[in-house]
């Protein structure tokens, strides 16, 4: 049976998801992206959609509210949906999942999180996905992806490691930073533990269990996230130190305002996301407040 899969969002990792699916011959994906010069001769959601057994969401956080809409009346009930995008709603204080499985709440849902480079998949290095869903959903997407280079963790906590997803993002920033300001690799290795320490913290206050960051959805995405050349969180930190600001802002600069809204500003007990606060949000110099971090740490 020919399993077909629409994919809305055809950047990197839209592209590499589908590609490493379509590779199946039992496999029929379809692209779909509000720009059409991403998808050359792109289907209607019209077209695509009712006949969907899976969706992924590979978007900006900010239009998943968007795509839904769009898509609402067109799903059939049984098909999947997977969000791969991280991030929290500007508006509502809402985690990617939480705004999926109230727009659609009729579909059986699963959020990715863990480390999946979107370069690496491309080139058949590989990558982990800790998939947050119920049990009979997991079967449906572990037999999908059970002829790729795409090991699949089961996770029952949808809401831990949406969170997990987000702060991954945030922290990278700052070892971008760190790149920027040619910090040595002793040093930002003391910065990732703080980083890590953090984000610990940060899921104890959000209510979710603070071992979730010790895992693949946690450190392991972080790690891939901080420290590759592919990844656009840790290029945005490095461009905020040598342009003073990023222009093509990744999702960590974007959920960095909304989780401070979730916290209620309470950092104290958190000088490195204070410090990225007067970094990216007040525009102080990162190279005076990261060594000031360095220093009083």
């Amino acid at each position: 049976m020919i399993q077909k899969i629409v994919i809305l969002g055809a950047g990197r990792i839209g592209k590499a998801i589908g590609r490493t699916l379509e590779i199946n011959p039992g496999h029929q994906v379809e692209y779909w992206d509000a720009n059409p010069i991403m998808v050359p001769d792109q289907k209607s959601l019209e077209q695509i959609i009712p006949m969907a057994d899976f969706i992924f969401f590979c978007i900006p956080s900010q239009t998943i509210n968007g795509a839904c809409l769009s898509i609402s009346s067109l799903i059939k009930k049984q098909a999947v949906l997977g969000a791969f995008t991280k991030g929290i709603e500007l508006k509502t204080l809402k985690t990617i999942d939480q705004m999926l499985c109230e727009s659609l709440p009729d579909n059986p849902f699963a959020f990715f999180g863990g480390p999946m480079l979107a370069e690496e998949i491309e080139n058949n290095l590989g990558g982990v996905a800790v998939v947050a869903t119920d049990r009979k959903t997991f079967k449906k997407i572990k037999r999908l992806f059970s002829t790729t280079l795409i090991k699949l963790e089961y996770a029952k906590d949808i809401k831990a490691i949406a969170v997990a997803s987000v702060l991954k993002n945030i922290y990278a920033l700052s070892l971008g930073i760190a790149d920027g300001l040619g910090w040595g690799t002793n040093i930002k290795g003391w910065l990732t533990a703080k980083a890590i320490k953090e984000m610990m913290m940060i899921a104890k206050i959000l209510k979710i269990n603070p071992k979730v960051i010790l895992g693949s959805a946690g450190i392991g995405d972080f790690i891939a996230t901080a420290f590759s050349p592919y990844s656009r969180n840790r290029a945005s930190g490095e461009m905020i130190v040598k342009n003073g600001k990023c222009d093509t802002p990744g999702e960590g600069i974007i959920s960095l305002p909304p989780l401070l809204d979730l916290l209620k500003n309470d950092t104290k007990k958190m000088p490195l996301l204070r410090t990225l606060t007067e970094v990216i949000i007040n525009k102080k110099d990162a190279k005076e407040k990261f060594e000031e971090l360095l220093k009083n740490y």
